[in-house]
């Protein structure tokens, strides 16, 4: 089961497009959402906690693909956390991206990674902000 929330935001203004969702994988699923006029100024930021359900943390896997209007997210487009990063414990080289593929932690909740600390690097791992700005338009817009 993949677990997962979202939210797109400008400086001064939040919609939530989902609180929540769980899917047994693979699954499709698209959301409508809407954007307020905004000027060159401003920037559209899409924000998503996410993870594999599972017993007890027990690694992770790119396994999530995001797309806005049509387009996968990629490496370009995360802020809150270099693309690039070790795992503490182990010394591994790691990426939170392989293409259009997002990483996601097996975890049984949105707590267990913090607290080992093993990716204490990055600002949360399960959870992630890309600036959508430029695939975006005010009105309607789709998530998928």
């Amino acid at each position: 089961m993949l677990a997962f929330g979202a939210m797109a935001a400008r400086a001064d203004t939040t919609e939530t497009i989902f609180t929540e969702f769980s899917s047994p994988s693979p699954t499709n699923k698209e959301w409508k959402f809407n954007v307020s006029p905004f000027s060159i100024e401003h920037q559209v930021r899409l924000g998503l906690d996410a993870r594999i359900d599972w017993p007890d943390l027990a690694g992770s896997n790119p396994w999530l693909r995001v797309a806005v209007n049509g387009n996968f997210l990629t490496a370009d487009q995360l802020l809150n956390k270099r693309q690039e990063f070790v795992l503490q414990k182990r010394g591994l080289d790691m990426t939170w991206s392989t293409g259009d593929s997002w990483r996601v932690l097996f975890s049984p909740n949105f707590e267990d990674a913090l607290k080992i600390g093993e990716y204490a690097s990055d600002n949360p791992p399960y959870h992630f902000v890309w600036d959508i700005t430029s695939l975006v338009k005010p009105g309607e817009n789709t998530l998928q």
